[in-house]
């Protein structure tokens, strides 16, 4: 999101001529001064804001309510009038590679809410000049679904670079899914030389600019050369170039109507190196917890928005809802023990807070060992039983303490340490996982020589193999009694550092499969895309690093499959993944490195934590998820199981008389048709009251095109069922953000190289009944509306 200038009236006798605008037949050069948005790049938002990074950041809506009214109306002129411009206009300029679909629109969302309250206007054009590679979501979901006509970056591989330079392909028109082609299509700039001004034209921010040198017994004398430069300068002060101050959209609308055709980017941009040897790849996994927190509280915001709107109550200004906006948006966490401090250098609320409307009767009650590993108070029992929660609805569930001494139910615990290569076997289900007791791996997945002790736990609904393969790597492995997975809970840490010696800490999963250098991972955990180890569509690769160049951002998970069948891993946070040989899948869990690249940070990636006085490194713990079915079912598997990880059951505990609570409050229900559910293809990724007391729905269709059978159709939504207790008086669809009418929305038209006339058309819904309101969703589709009742 753009910033303004701080307030600075400019008097009529020193006014810069800026009326001009493009000319026909000249060579028009656009100037486009810009903010920049890295929001907690080295230091807190805060410090940025009165710092001397001041310049460099954008933070227009904390500079926007300190200014005085006078000045505020000046700045809307400025907008009105098209000088100003917001572009993107999120709440910041997220990251492309380790961000979730559903974070992503959220905080643009926040971002355009606010320019169309205050200003009543809609960007037109993205602008996500510093992240590290860009996305296909980005390009069709971030940026043609909200309206965008154009999107403009800077950060794409050296190679690509040189090569669309020599080929005058940067600027291309980028159909980022398979689903939807070219009616999701978007023009895409990327810039010849990242965000920075070009050589000559930097001429406030580059203190290294050349100064004329006329000592002709200086070594850099340079008299000829700059008078030479001046005579080029002078020699073409004949009309055949025009210089305008500029915009992003009006240099889409001059490209747009330039009469040329436009090369065609398919897939994304992933991943990115800027120069040999240094691909930004290791990132994707860095800071394991922070990701954990962040897709943690991903999954609160949702759940709370939703009981807020599902109860009908209008968030209070101190609203916890409205608090989680902006800290998701910054991608920040909190937790309910350890004091963390987010980018704005703020004490972070708890995250579990009592909800007024529900019960009064919470009470300062709190369990602290699952917080973290403590030997002297680890917990002795893991309570596990089968739960049952209505769509939009709550259960309730009383733990008690049985009269007497009860009847004991124990798992059996059996510790293996067997030198012979049994074969050890878990599972109640249809999955079963088979173990050597020699190597202690999977044994059809991995075969290793070291011994590792088993200690395999058996209960009535879930069998676990535990694993200490180190002092600092600890893995369990669960097979639950009605799913089709296995659960791998890893801790790992704090990773040694011998002789300074960093580590990166991979999971390697073997298989016999016969992939042929191909395998799959999610774009921001929506669509799939194919990659094929050491190659890029788009040029012909140097592999220059094997393994670095072929890792892949995950946000929901990777496969591989074969003629005959598919092996699916799915992740609980944003992580890196490849496969480096054909049949294998890794996923790097955890990283620490004792240099710094010198890519910027300034600091090595050596994460501490310290209680008092004493810091040891940092441990994670984290899960992921593994499951084999035949060709063409694992789909199913995929798209079901990565909502359950990204959305979770929200858990609440309180200590109440049973039957006092059963008295006052109802122990089970659900502000839906009790006999209505949503689709199997579909998800709930919204529902939010708004202040004007309208609800902001949004709901998906889970599968592309062609990818399954039965659930890649046509699929409908019965909004009567889903709010039961409401009477709906109107709905109105509207863009992804929810700033403008979907009916008033414009596309331009853009003509591309190699273009097929007739091209398949995707499925999408079609109007709204006003009387029935079904809502109608093709594959990958997201639709989104405003509801008055």
């Amino acid at each position: 999101m753009g910033r303004g200038s701080k307030s600075r009236v400019v008097s009529a006798k020193n006014k810069y001529k800026t009326g001009a605008g493009v000319v026909p037949d000249k060579l028009n050069v656009h100037l486009v001064p810009h903010s920049h948005d890295d929001v907690g790049w080295l230091k807190t938002v805060d410090q940025y804001y009165v710092g001397s990074n001041q310049n460099i950041q954008a933070f227009f809506h904390r500079w926007w309510v300190e200014q005085s009214l006078e000045t505020q109306a000046q700045v809307r002129k400025l907008v009105d009038s098209g000088q100003l411009e917001f572009v993107n206009g999120g709440w910041c300029m997220h990251d492309e590679a380790t961000t979730h679909y559903i974070d992503m629109i959220d905080q643009t969302t926040l971002g355009h809410r606010f320019i169309k309250k205050e200003f009543d206007t809609a960007p037109r054009a993205g602008w996500q000049i510093d992240p590290f590679g860009h996305s296909a979501v980005q390009a069709y979901l971030l940026g043609a679904e909200l309206g965008f006509e154009s999107v403009h970056f800077a950060r794409i591989d050296y190679q690509d670079r040189d090569k669309r330079k020599a080929d005058k392909s940067l600027e291309v028109v980028w159909r980022g899914s398979k689903t939807f082609g070219s009616s999701a299509q978007i023009f895409a700039n990327a810039f010849p030389e990242r965000y920075s001004p070009p050589d000559g034209f930097n001429f406030e921010v580059d203190t290294g600019y050349e100064p004329i040198q006329d000592d002709p017994l200086l070594s850099d004398y340079n008299v000829e050369q700059r008078v030479q430069e001046f005579i080029d300068a002078a020699t073409i002060q004949d009309g055949r170039v025009n210089v305008l101050y500029s915009t992003p959209s009006i240099y889409t609308d001059a490209k747009n109507a330039a009469p040329q055709l436009w090369p065609l980017k398919t897939h994304d941009y992933f991943p990115y190196a800027d120069k040999p040897y240094a691909y930004w790849t290791g990132y994707f996994t860095s800071r394991p917890t922070l990701k954990g927190y962040v897709r943690m509280l991903s999954g609160y915001y949702l759940a709370e928005a939703v009981i807020s709107s599902s109860l009908a109550c209008l968030a209070s200004k101190n609203s916890k809802v409205k608090c989680s906006a902006p800290a998701s948006a910054f991608s920040q966490v909190n937790d309910a023990q350890l004091v963390v401090k987010d980018s704005l250098g703020n004490n972070l609320e708890a995250q579990y807070g009592h909800v007024d409307i529900v019960t009064a009767n919470l009470r300062n009650l709190s369990v602290n060992a699952y917080m973290g590993f403590s030997p002297k108070q680890a917990p002795k029992y893991w309570l596990l039983f089968p739960a049952s929660v209505p769509p939009l609805g709550w259960s309730t569930y009383f733990i008690s303490r049985a009269p007497g001494k009860g009847r004991r139910r124990k798992g059996v615990h059996t510790e293996l340490n067997s030198k012979k290569n049994e074969i050890i076997e878990i599972g109640q289900g249809n999955l079963k996982v088979s173990f050597s007791s020699e190597s202690g791996q999977l044994t059809r997945m991995y075969n290793s020589k070291t011994g590792v002790p088993l200690k395999v736990i058996r209960g009535s609904l879930v069998d676990e193999v535990h694993q200490n393969f180190s002092s600092w790597i600890y893995q369990v492995t669960r097979i639950y009694r009605d799913k089709e997975h296995a659960e791998i809970e890893y801790t790992i840490g704090p990773i040694p550092m011998e002789e300074g010696a960093g580590k990166e800490v991979i999971s390697q999963m073997t298989t016999n499969m016969v992939t042929n250098k191909e395998f799959y991972t999610d774009s921001n955990g929506r669509d799939f895309l194919k990659r094929v180890r050491d190659y890029r569509e788009d040029w012909p690769l140097k592999v220059a690093q094997p393994i670095a160049g072929n890792y892949y951002p995950l946000n929901l998970g990777i496969y591989i499959e074969d003629t005959k069948s598919e092996f699916s891993v799915l992740v609980d946070r944003a992580t890196g993944g490849a496969s480096i040989k054909d049949g294998e899948v890794e996923l790097m869990l955890h990283r620490r490195l004792s240099f710094d690249d010198g890519e910027g940070v300034d600091e090595a990636l050596d994460e501490k934590v310290c209680v008092n006085v004493t810091c040891e490194g940092l441990t994670v713990r984290g899960k992921y998820y593994m499951s084999l079915h035949k060709l063409g079912a694992g789909s199913r598997w995929r798209r079901t199981t990565a909502q359950e990880i990204y959305s979770p059951l929200l858990l609440a505990f309180t200590y109440e008389d049973l039957g006092n609570w059963k008295s006052s409050h109802s122990t089970e229900g659900t502000v839906m048709d009790p006999n209505y559910s949503l689709p199997p293809n579909v998800a709930l990724i919204t529902l939010e009251e708004l202040e004007d007391r309208r609800v902001l729905l949004r709901v998906a269709h889970l599968y592309e095109t062609g990818e399954d059978a039965e659930y890649s159709s046509l699929t409908k939504v019965e909004l009567k069922k889903m709010f039961v207790t409401k009477k709906i008086k109107e709905v109105v669809e509207v863009s992804l953000s929810g700033n403008q009418e979907k009916s008033k929305m414009k596309k331009k038209t853009w003509k591309v190289e190699g273009d097929r006339e007739q091209e398949p058309q995707p499925i999408r819904g079609g109007p709204v009944n006003s009387h029935s309101f079904v809502v109608e969703l093709g594959p990958m589709e997201i639709r989104t509306f405003l509801l008055k009742f």
